[in-house]
């Protein structure tokens, strides 16, 4: 790509980590197998932690391009059907489907939080407490959304 010619296209593709900042560790959302979305300690480079907001406002996962029989990448949802106030439920990826919109659609708030567009109420939080001295490769909590109130 020595020359640019007019008829030559240039392509940057803007991935980003979603990170965690409550627990004073560089902890980022990650999919090291399969679809379920874990926390993790962040490593630069790594495709199962990298994401993009793609043109239908969905929010990509960069390493499902990976998986064997995906040809278009997967996106942020929830695990299940039926939300309930109160209840934490696993995140996970899908295929995108415009019956699944109402999980499908995130945005980030003022304060940075990831909310449901959706739901109100509805983020993105870990569903346990983080200590200083856990084991990095051991432990992989869930992040789940939550009802919450008038946060």
């Amino acid at each position: 790509m020595d020359k640019l010619g007019c008829m030559s296209y240039l392509t940057y593709e803007n991935f980003f980590y979603i990170a965690f900042t409550g627990a004073g560790r560089n902890l980022v959302l990650d999919v090291p197998e399969g679809t379920r979305v874990v926390l993790r300690e962040k490593e630069d480079g790594s495709r199962t932690q990298l994401w993009r907001v793609n043109s239908d406002g969905l929010i990509e996962h960069d390493g499902s391009s990976l998986l064997p029989g995906i040809v278009d990448p997967l996106v942020l949802d929830v695990a299940g059907s039926a939300l309930q106030p109160n209840q934490f439920v696993p995140l996970m990826l899908r295929k995108p489907n415009n019956r699944r919109a109402s999980t499908q659609h995130w945005e980030f708030t003022s304060d940075g939080r990831l909310k449901c567009s959706i739901y109100e109420n509805l983020f993105v939080q870990a569903k346990v407490g983080f200590t200083p001295d856990w084991n990095d490769s051991a432990v992989e909590s869930s992040w789940h959304p939550c009802k919450c109130s008038n946060n």
